[in-house]
């Protein structure tokens, strides 16, 4: 009777270390159950993930049991890309990208844009240059480009301009009511219609006051109409605050103190005349932009 008793006991014993209950549900390498420590091995991939497709993976225990995960799709490896329409000057073109692996595709814009020749620099009555004029090598408009700080004696301003230590070239206007004008001499036809940009940057700040989330590249603060007056020729350029270059867009971030990129906006429509022609800047509400350059194209 002993001896009976004694086997059931050994066999108990050694199905208590042999026998693989429990499942690991963290993902370890191991997990002890009441009656044995998993012992796997290494993750080995039974189904290779696609570009888009989910994989699978297993490990094995030494007892045999087996566990899964699933693997990640790779993503598409896409190669340079082939221009499959050309951009003009007023139509935007487009670039195909494959996949060199499933072959898919995908397609980007490539923004239509004028192919701007070398500067002419246009003097005035002094000689020195009041602008530059570029033409389009492709259909032939031109622009006028001037400095928003030219030369002494180029421009004149009411009120002061606030040297900015980042950026001392551009202009930035002390205080609402400021403006600063300029005159310069067209020597071409009269132009029924031209549109008038500004080259800069803007001027950020958080404070947690004034918004800037919400506001974008012409708007003033707390939702007000705007922070600037334009006028080219003495007539008001009319512009939205719901331009589409927002803070989000031109930023790099939301801290104190930063400035955006330097960027290119488009203001509204002016026209342009032959003989002398004056375009007035007026900052009317809280400054959040420093201008480099104003850019007029023809046309």
């Amino acid at each position: 009777m002993k001896t009976r008793f004694f086997k059931v006991i050994a066999l108990f014993a050694a199905l208590t270390l042999t026998a693989c209950n429990g499942q690991p549900s963290d993902g370890g390498a191991s997990k002890t159950s009441s009656k044995h420590t998993h012992k796997y091995g290494d993750w080995v991939e039974v189904v290779a993930p696609t570009c888009e497709g989910k994989g699978k993976a297993e490990r094995t225990c030494e007892c045999g049991e087996k566990q899964e995960k699933e693997l990640d799709p790779k993503g598409h490896t896409y190669g340079d890309g082939v221009v499959t329409k050309e951009a003009t000057c007023s139509e935007p073109g487009e670039k195909t990208f494959t996949c060199t692996v499933c072959g898919a595709t995908k397609k980007e814009e490539i923004k239509a844009d004028h192919v701007w020749g070398p500067a002419s620099p246009v003097a005035g009555a002094d000689a020195e240059a009041d602008y530059n004029i570029f033409t389009c090598t492709v259909c032939g408009v031109k622009k006028i480009e001037f400095a928003g700080k030219q030369a002494e004696g180029k421009f004149t301003i009411d009120g002061g301009l606030k040297t900015d230590s980042q950026f001392p070239d551009y202009i930035k206007l002390n205080s609402n009511g400021n403006s600063i004008s300029y005159t310069f001499n067209y020597a071409g036809e009269a132009v029924a219609k031209a549109h008038v940009y500004f080259r800069g940057v803007m001027d950020y700040w958080h404070d947690g006051n004034n918004e800037n989330q919400a506001r974008n590249f012409f708007s003033g603060k707390n939702s007000q109409d705007g922070n600037f007056e334009l006028k080219v020729n003495d007539v008001a350029v009319d512009y939205s605050w719901s331009k589409d270059l927002t803070y989000e867009d031109m930023l790099p971030g939301e801290a104190q103190g930063s400035y955006s990129p330097l960027g290119d906006a488009l203001v509204g429509e002016c026209a342009i005349n032959n003989g002398a022609n004056t375009l007035v800047f007026k900052r009317t509400e809280s400054y959040n932009m420093l201008i480099k350059d104003f850019v007029i194209i023809l046309g």
